[in-house]
C-alpha cells in the first residue's frame, strides 16, 4: 500500500510542480530552463513506475494478485517453477 501511496504523490508531484508546458523556452533551440523541468518530470514517472512495479510485481498476473491479497508480498526475487528467474 505504501508503493502506492508513493506512486500517486509521484505522479501528482510531477502534474502539479514540473509542468514543463508552460515554460516559454521548452522548445527554444540552446539552453532552456524548461527542459530541465521536462526532466524532472520525467524523473517523476520513472519513479511512480519503479513503485508500481514494488506494488504489483513485474508479472502479467501481478494486478489481479493484489486485488485478490491486497497487503501480501509481490516476491519480486523468488524464483518461478520453471527453475529461470
Amino acid at each position: 500500500m505504501a508503493a502506492l501511496v508513493l506512486a500517486g504523490y509521484c505522479v501528482v508531484t510531477a502534474l502539479l510542480w514540473k509542468q514543463f508546458w508552460k515554460t516559454p523556452d521548452f522548445r527554444l533551440r540552446g539552453t532552456s530552463g524548461g527542459r530541465e523541468v521536462f526532466w524532472d518530470f520525467l524523473k517523476n514517472l520513472a519513479l511512480a513506475g519503479g513503485f508500481l512495479a514494488l506494488a504489483f510485481g513485474a508479472s502479467a498476473a501481478g494486478w489481479q494478485g493484489f486485488v485478490a491479497h491486497p497487503l501480501a508480498s509481490s516476491h519480486p526475487y523468488a524464483q518461478s517453477p520453471t527453475g529461470g528467474r
